[in-house]
């Protein structure tokens, strides 16, 4: 994902792990490799949607990789992986 510094990249990962790591009725969610991740993840969503406080940006030099794994559960099968992505974060600062 491209964007300037400031704009969100960071607070939009974290919220889209939010909405995704619950499973819900299609059956599948997010899964992030680490329980760091997982929770550095969590309180940055916390940070934004309970504290209202906009969270510090990425510093220049800062370069986080992050793994997804999509999983899915149906009523016939256990849960199984689907899928693994990753996901560069990036201080917007490098594209100006």
């Amino acid at each position: 994902m491209l964007g300037p510094s400031g704009s969100g990249k960071t607070v939009f990962l974290a919220s889209m792990y939010k909405k995704l790591s619950t499973q819900g009725e299609h059956g599948f969610f997010l899964e992030v490799d680490g329980a760091e991740k997982r929770k550095r993840l969590n309180n940055i969503y916390t940070q934004i949607a309970v504290d209202e406080k906009w969270p510090k940006g990425t510093t220049y030099s800062e370069i986080s990789e992050w793994t997804f794994t999509c999983r899915v559960q149906t009523e016939n099968l256990p849960i199984y992986s689907a899928c693994k992505f990753a996901y560069l974060d990036y201080a917007g600062g490098r594209l100006t």
